[in-house]
């Protein structure tokens, strides 16, 4: 019985090590009985299976705003505990700013936009205007002319 019990607890140790490292989809070893041991893994199988759910989460909403789409939100709000509460709302801070930020942008670009058709009309105004002085020159150059003659 101790080296079945030290031979779990040796798998849920290595198990646990591959989870500290970045590991969340490799299985947990299997434990029937009801103790201590049990509870331990369970609860390692509980953290991986919510750390993968919040990576998940935050993939998607990343890879969302990534494509432009900033009304993205968390479908697993409550999977946010203790500090992953700030990574949440910090992932809600970032979306807010770019969200703002590109509404700047349009807005700058409307101003921009209207400027240059306002500049545009002006030029046409004043090549308008020089097309009738020069015809008004030609029209004086040749009363000119009609009263030298």
């Amino acid at each position: 019985m101790l080296k079945v019990l030290r031979n779990l607890l040796q798998h849920l140790l290595s198990r646990i090590k591959t989870f500290a490292d970045g590991d969340l989809d490799s299985e947990f070893p299997e434990h029937q009985a009801e103790d201590e041991i049990a509870f331990m893994n369970d609860e390692a199988r509980q953290m991986a299976e919510n750390l993968s759910l919040i990576i998940n989460d935050i993939n998607k909403i990343m890879a969302s705003m990534a494509n432009g789409d900033f009304t993205v939100n968390t479908e697993i709000e409550d999977k946010y505990v203790g500090k992953f509460v700030e990574l949440l709302q910090s992932v809600r801070n970032m979306n807010r700013k770019m969200n703002a930020t590109l509404k700047g942008v349009e807005e700058s670009a409307g101003q921009v936009t209207a400027g240059s058709e306002n500049l545009a009309q002006s030029a046409q105004d004043l090549a308008e205007g020089a097309t009738e002085q020069a015809g008004a020159i030609e029209e004086l150059q040749a009363t000119i002319t009609t009263i030298t003659e």
